[in-house]
């Protein structure tokens, strides 16, 4: 009669309050959760909450149900927890939100398999929809991220701080300018990687709040690439300071803040249980370690 979909639903519906709510952190339609409640409710004869009540009520065989879920739903993700320890002991499999974090994260895992030679690393280049829910599902154990959801399911250990800045070519306009505006950009093609603007930091925390617009944006595949179409003067780029440090230690291009400044943080999500295994916090202590001597070899 039960079916663990109608666990979760219950569950979910419990928790978030509404059925649209539970269907956005879910991720499913309204339609399937309203079925799914019907099909339910014809098996066990009777409504498992009344209608049009806010914040809604459960009936007593609605109470039991959630009860049900509370108990089952827990012992089987702990069960396929334990089912999966033997793969994900054996594989440590890293994914990035972030083009440009190549540049440190490859030396970082050299050093890591270094240590840690008995597991199987992997790192995965594309950029996924849902990632943090493939996190969950066991198909990555690291997301390297800049974005922090508060949930209760996932930790974000924090790995380091970074700028933003504006890359131009040596000889640009621009050059002559301390800080950069955000009307500075009203004249400038904007290089950009191959995501869409509402997902990078220079639109939404630069551009966005004063209303600006580049020329023209202009998108790219790699960071190699996009620095050398800055340095021809092909347009200009807003990147982290650790991806074009190569470039402009050989004067290729220039570098200028935006605005007052943007600071972004850099962490590593993990599934809370693991949280505290020893290869991700060495992982995280390794990043932590190699950006900071990366840092004061700059400095000297």
């Amino acid at each position: 009669m039960l079916e663990l979909k109608h666990l979760r639903t219950l569950q979910g519906l419990a928790k978030f309050g509404s059925i649209s709510a539970c269907a956005e952190n879910l991720h499913i339609t309204q339609s399937a959760i309203s079925h799914q409640l019907k099909e339910l409710e014809v098996r066990i004869g009777g409504p498992l909450f009344y209608r049009k009540t806010k914040p809604i009520q459960f009936t007593a065989q609605g109470h039991l149900v959630i009860q049900l879920a509370n108990t089952v739903l827990p012992q089987i993700l702990a069960v396929e927890q334990q089912l999966g320890q033997q793969d994900s002991c054996s594989r440590f499999t890293l994914a990035i939100d972030c083009h440009s974090c190549f540049q440190w994260l490859l030396p970082t895992i050299k050093q890591f398999q270094q240590v840690y030679s008995e597991l199987d690393v992997d790192l995965e280049s594309g950029f996924h929809q849902h990632p943090l829910e493939r996190l969950l599902a066991g198909e990555i154990d690291v997301m390297i991220t800049s974005d922090v959801e508060l949930r209760g399911d996932l930790h974000f250990l924090p790995l380091f701080s970074y700028d933003l800045q504006l890359v131009m070519s040596s000889d640009h306009r621009l050059t002559g300018q301390n800080v950069i505006e955000p009307q500075d950009l009203a004249s400038e093609v904007l290089l950009s990687y191959p995501v869409d603007k509402r997902r990078m930091d220079v639109y939404n925390l630069f551009l966005k709040p004063n209303n600006c617009e580049p020329l023209k944006w202009k998108k790219v595949d790699n960071t190699s690439t996009l620095l050398q179409m800055v340095s021809g003067g092909f347009g200009v780029a807003a990147l982290p300071e650790w991806a074009v440090r190569t470039f402009e230690n050989q004067e290729l291009i220039a570098t200028r803040p935006l605005g007052e400044g943007i600071k972004r943080h850099l962490y590593a999500c993990v599934r809370v249980a693991d949280k505290e295994l020893e290869h991700i916090q060495a992982f995280v202590q390794m990043t932590q370690s190699m950006h900071a001597n990366n840092k004061q070899s700059r400095k000297n």
